[in-house]
């Protein structure tokens, strides 16, 4: 039960990462009243079309080649460079540093954003080095961090916060259209269909765990897990975000979490929310990371540059997007994922109910 709840909590951290920590908290501001059909909305595409590609992706035994089959090669190898890409140094991880960076500017505002990032990527390059242990290095270590400042904050700020009282100026159907909406920006779909062969590989390594149904039934079990934890947690941040809504209209996306549990700690949340921030964060960064150095190292360089090299160059990458700010990088990966994501959804619900695995 100890290796299902690890797996459980690197699951769950490695998709809840910066987006997971703003776009929930935009939609209960911007829905108030109506927050309630927005948050069906964003189950639907926030955790139900995550775990279909998790799905998917463990009853292919983790093989994106072989969950990708249907295509050419040529088409797989640019499916992955795109995905992969827009999910590492070209997307989610310049955006985790900056959703972290907004909570540690509260807590030390005289930092510059280029010294909190070089230190922010060389603890993400030392956790991502360790890429054998990377669901260990998550689900014991960053992930208890995680989750517990999480659950601190939704438990406190709901004994503490108002009732839900700003009307929504969109339908009840319109607010369920952009909850579902808001749930793409999450891409917690493109990660989903690389976790499987993550989370199938911890279990293999375990010297109890040996035969293959076992291993399959802990994966799919650890999936479920993640994905119950991932609607608590969402539901929190919408509900608080809906009852403060009316302080909210005008805060940076990246500063919601902070203004929140300043309503509800006072001047002590802070520290906390720059703690939550920018562990969530640096779990999901080093998970993507980890999976782009990977694929750099084996199909784009074809092992002639070690993993070490690679890994240095998705730092470099990484921390040079991320000088472009939260706002730039949610519009650029915004207007890529309107025609990407549903296409990708279509695909992960036919390989996961398609009769053959081939």
């Amino acid at each position: 039960m100890t290796s299902i709840l690890i797996a459980a909590f690197a699951i769950f951290s490695m998709f809840f990462g910066s987006g997971n920590l703003v776009f929930p908290l935009i939609l209960g501001r911007d829905l108030g009243q109506n927050c309630w059909m927005g948050a069906i909305g964003w189950s639907l595409t926030a955790i139900g079309i995550p775990l279909i590609g998790l799905l998917g992706s463990i009853r292919f035994k983790g093989s994106t080649d072989d969950y990708f089959k249907i295509l050419t090669p040529i088409g797989i190898f640019i499916l992955n460079i795109l995905i992969l890409g827009l999910m590492g140094p070209f997307g989610v991880i310049p955006r985790c540093s900056n959703v972290a960076f907004g909570g540690v500017s509260i807590l030390y505002p005289l930092c510059p954003m280029w010294v909190f990032l070089l230190f922010f990527f060389m603890l993400v390059g030392i956790c991502a080095f360790f890429k054998d242990k990377i669901v260990d290095v998550i689900g014991l270590i960053l992930t208890p961090f995680k989750l517990g400042g999480i659950a601190v904050l939704i438990i406190v700020g709901l004994i503490f916060c108002p009732s839900i009282q700003m009307p929504c100026a969109l339908s009840p159907f319109a607010s369920l259209q952009y909850g579902v909406t808001m749930g793409y920006q999450t891409m917690d779909l493109l990660a989903s269909i690389y976790m499987g062969g993550t989370v199938l590989h911890y279990f293999t390594t375990k010297k109890n765990i040996l035969q293959s149904d076992s291993i399959f039934k802990k994966a799919i079990f650890s999936s479920f897990i993640a994905g119950g934890l991932l609607f608590i947690v969402y539901l929190g941040f919408i509900f608080l975000s809906a009852s403060y809504a009316p302080v909210l209209q005008n805060i940076a996306p990246e500063k919601l979490l902070l203004v929140i549990a300043e309503m509800s700690f006072g001047n002590t949340a802070v520290v906390m929310v720059a703690f939550t921030l920018f562990f969530s964060c640096m779990a999901t960064a080093t998970y993507v990371c980890n999976l782009w150095t990977n694929f750099m190292e084996a199909q784009l360089f074809k092992h002639k540059l070690p993993y070490s090299i690679c890994l240095c160059i998705t730092l470099i990458i990484s921390f040079s997007l991320s000088l472009l700010g939260f706002q730039k990088i949610m519009s650029f990966l915004g207007n890529i994922l309107e025609w990407v994501y549903p296409l990708l959804v279509l695909f992960g619900v036919y390989r996961l109910l398609c009769r053959k695995v081939t």
